[in-house]
């Protein structure tokens, strides 16, 4: 796995979930739950937070990540569902700014509506935070319902479509493209150094240009020799987020087209099966309903958190339920997953 996932507050608290990237040393945010149990060094490292809703606990830990970064002059780009501009402005006006210096607080947020649209504006202090239309990006070949909300520093997209919850509540897919990481053995074995000359390299293989020379302690290296003796295929990762959302057609088709074949989905499992008419009514997802989206989308592998409170002490229980359920289904061939999936919904609306 490229990068490190970590739930912030484990299976059962505010939703928050952290993805480190050790390439790059960047980190980014699914949701904003309650970050008081993330040590400030790492909170540092974040520069983007997804968030699917504003929900109490999904966005309260939006002023600690303010609160760490206001002495530090960063840009932060916050996503989230319509609304989310002026929730992040309400928040901001909410203090009293007066000792700032110039470009102290600099916002890109980016409103991702039900129709598969992206508005991106930027806000900053040095006006009283008011909206600024952000240029338009390209879509990234993404087609309504979903919506290309940003790209990372190393390439990776990030995209998102908008959940009924009874509220929109946005899900997004994040997928790092195929690089080339450095076999360090055979650098020893060159006896080359490492520098910056290794991002070139990896650069120049990712642009499949590899014809010249590099200089690298004062000697010249064909590139195209260098690339083949040191530089390994390293296949893009891909993560899917997905929280509160009721099992549903309209939801299920939506997720199928955002999350295909991701490598990790993190799904909400709010409820365990025998629990499903309380999942319904309360437009969240059992462990059985984690599974099947998991196995519908094609997952390698199924993270399962945000677990009611109801089950104190059921933790182990509810993920190996939940396991269990995904090893079944992972199996079955399409046709067979349409008709549990079919009946899973007539069980649940019944």
């Amino acid at each position: 796995m490229n990068r490190m996932i970590s739930l912030v507050n484990g299976l059962q608290g505010d939703p928050a979930v952290y993805c480190f990237c050790p390439r790059t040393g960047d980190a980014v945010l699914f949701d904003l739950g309650t970050l008081d149990a993330l040590p400030h060094r790492d909170l540092l490292k974040v520069r983007q937070a997804f968030v699917s809703h504003t929900h109490i606990d999904h966005f309260i830990g939006f002023d600690r990540l303010l609160r760490v970064n206001v002495p530090h002059f960063r840009h932060l780009e916050i996503a989230g569902p319509t609304g989310i501009i002026e929730n992040v402005i309400g928040k901001l006006r909410g203090y009293c700014w007066n000792l700032l210096g110039p470009k102290q607080l600099q916002f890109t947020v980016h409103e991702i509506s039900a129709e598969g649209s992206c508005k991106s504006v930027t806000i900053s202090s040095d006006d009283q935070f008011k909206v600024h239309p952000f240029p338009a990006v390209k879509n990234g070949g993404y087609q309504a319902p979903l919506a290309f909300v940003t790209q990372l520093k190393d390439g990776t997209q990030i995209s998102a479509t908008a959940l009924d919850h009874g509220t929109d509540s946005i899900a997004y897919a994040m997928r790092s493209p195929n690089g080339f990481q450095v076999d360090t053995e055979a650098m020893q074995r060159l006896g080359v150094s490492p520098g910056p000359w290794l991002k070139e390299l990896q650069k120049a293989a990712s642009d499949q240009n590899v014809a010249g020379q590099i200089l690298i302690d004062g000697k010249n290296w064909e590139i195209a020799k260098l690339a083949q003796e040191i530089l390994q295929p390293r296949k893009g990762e891909a993560i899917g987020y997905l929280t509160d959302a009721i099992f549903d057609q309209n939801n299920l088709q939506r997720m199928r087209q955002l999350l295909c074949n991701v490598d990790t989905l993190i799904c909400e499992s709010n409820f365990r099966d025998v629990d499903y008419p309380k999942a319904f009514a309360k437009k969240h997802l059992t462990t059985k309903q984690a599974a099947l989206i998991a196995a519908w989308v094609g997952a390698q592998h199924l993270k399962i958190f945000h677990l009611s409170n109801i089950y104190p002490d059921q933790h182990e229980e509810m993920v190996a339920e939940a396991n269990g359920f995904f090893e079944q289904f992972k199996v079955l061939e399409g046709l067979e997953l349409e008709a549990l999936i079919k009946q899973e919904w007539a069980r649940a609306t019944q």
